[in-house]
């Protein structure tokens, strides 16, 4: 498979690398995710967090994994990314971060195997996505690191994609614009029906309609509504009747770059 110049290719002939023990560092949604979901699939997890009490620090926790582990996989925030792979202690281990915005050398360069193992999936809290619908994007400092990413991938039944760290950085804000911020607007329509007595499910149907089409065609070309229509009197309409300014700011924009954008094309 293909993701634009991406490759997905999975290399069969490399001979299957030994993966039992596996440590997640760090106890958030995406370390929970996996810690729960390698669990079923027979690997012995371990699992190292921040101390609440007295035990054990945090950095003595980490300089003790060397030789204890087959993988090591960091879960912590963006910020701590770097700080957290230097209290690892050197050992053969590969080191991997899940950061879709992490560049690979945020890695300590102490560890000879590094990688990323980005799962391009919401993995926040009450959320469950199956594994095998996860698009895992990859990338490694050696062949070693690479093989032994997409051998774990495709053990989980996942698909595995080589990107590498600029790449991601593209994906990620391709992610934030696509999902994120199209997550707010469902917000801000949700508080505009709440104010009119309206059930939110009633969109429903309309938004499972707009994401069963993606991929048929070209977004631009899937685009309806008064926007492009130049539809000034329901555009006139809207304005009015939404109060809160922040929301009527965000109309604007969404308008004006439709319109924009609609303009090129034609």
């Amino acid at each position: 498979k293909q993701l634009g110049n991406v490759s997905s290719q999975l290399f069969y002939f490399w001979p299957m690398i030994a993966l039992q023990n596996i440590t997640i560092i760090g106890n958030g949604s995406v370390g929970q995710y996996l810690q729960r979901n390698l669990s079923l699939h027979n690997y012995d997890i371990k699992v190292v967090t921040r101390d609440r009490g007295p035990s054990k620090s945090f950095q003595e926790k980490l300089a003790s994994l060397k030789g204890t582990t087959d993988l090591i996989v960091i879960c912590v925030s963006d910020q701590a990314i770097a700080e957290v792979s230097t209290f690892i202690g050197v050992g053969n281990a590969p080191v991997v971060h899940v950061s879709g915005a992490t560049p690979l050398h945020h890695l300590s360069d102490k560890h000879a195997h590094r990688g990323i193992w980005y799962p391009l999936m919401s993995l926040a809290a009450g959320t469950n996505p199956t594994f095998t619908s996860i698009p895992f994007c990859l990338e490694a400092t050696d062949e070693f690191t690479m093989q032994l990413l997409k051998q774990l991938t495709r053990a989980m039944g996942a698909t595995a994609y080589e990107v590498d760290s600029e790449q991601r950085k593209v994906l990620h804000l391709a992610a934030v614009l696509a999902q994120n911020f199209s997550n707010h607007l469902y917000e801000l329509a949700y508080l505009e029906m709440a104010k009119a007595g309206l059930d939110f499910e009633l969109l429903k149907p309309l938004l499972l309609q707009s994401v069963s089409r993606l991929g048929k065609d070209h977004p631009a070309k899937m685009q309806t509504g008064p926007a492009v229509r130049k539809d000034q009197n329901t555009i006139h309409q809207h304005q009015k009747m939404i109060s809160n300014q922040d929301t009527l700011e965000i109309y604007n924009i969404m308008t004006q770059s439709i319109q924009k954008r609609h303009d090129k094309e034609l």
